[in-house]
């Protein structure tokens, strides 16, 4: 919805998603699950929810049955065919140690499909730890014992930019009244969300700045 601050890049997100989802089948791990907001988009036999159970990731809402607490996945080896993690890499400081696990826990052959900003603000601090290139994460997954098989960005320098001057209209010019507020974003988000889209029609596409890696690897 044009109202929302986060439009442009949950609708690229969202559409880069759709197009690798047939890439994951069969028992299904959401690594980092959160409300599960990608869940339907996935045509799978059996649907695994994990949360990370660590001080500063809410779980109250979470459709999780699993908790990772930083060491083992609390699954048995080979034991899933397909990973999601959108969303997550960044709040994880042992990638390295993540992605051994992936390589535990799937079938040979298995797929992951794994999401990170790359222009994006801070957010859920201090458990914010990086962005990474395409090339970073080229080198990431093939040393952990994956092949590649896509790195998609999503967004561009235009929509980007747009998208950043709206979130930071939102948090830090809008007063702090609930009316008021509500009115003001609903005018920022109403003005900025369908101008990005007419600017990136009009101007000319750069994605050397971008909102998000779209990952697909599969396991060696």
């Amino acid at each position: 919805m044009f109202v929302n601050s986060s439009f442009l890049i949950r609708q690229a997100l969202g559409q880069a998603i759709v197009r690798h989802s047939d890439e994951l089948h069969g028992t299904m791990l959401d690594f980092g699950c959160g409300t599960a907001p990608y869940r339907h988009l996935f045509k799978i036999d059996r649907y695994l929810g994990l949360e990370i159970d660590a001080p500063g990731y809410p779980l109250k809402h979470a459709h999780s049955t699993l908790l990772y607490s930083g060491d083992r996945i609390p699954l048995e080896d080979e034991s899933v065919d397909s990973i999601l993690m959108t969303e997550v890499l960044e709040h994880v400081f042992n990638p390295a140690q993540v992605l051994s696990e992936f390589r535990r826990v799937l079938r040979p052959g298995g797929v992951v499909l794994v999401t990170c900003p790359f222009a994006w603000p801070l957010h859920e601090e201090p458990y914010d730890y990086a962005r990474y290139t395409p090339f970073a994460l080229q080198h990431l997954f093939q040393s952990g014992g994956f092949e590649v098989k896509a790195i998609e960005k999503t967004g561009n320098w235009i929509l980007a930019l747009v998208q950043l001057l709206l979130v930071f209209s939102v948090q830090k010019l809008l007063p702090q009244s609930e009316r008021l507020n509500r009115l003001g974003k609903i005018l920022f988000c109403s003005i900025l969300n369908p101008l990005g889209m007419v600017l990136n029609f009009l101007l000319p596409k750069d994605d050397r700045l971008y909102f998000n890696n779209v990952v697909v690897a599969c396991k060696k």
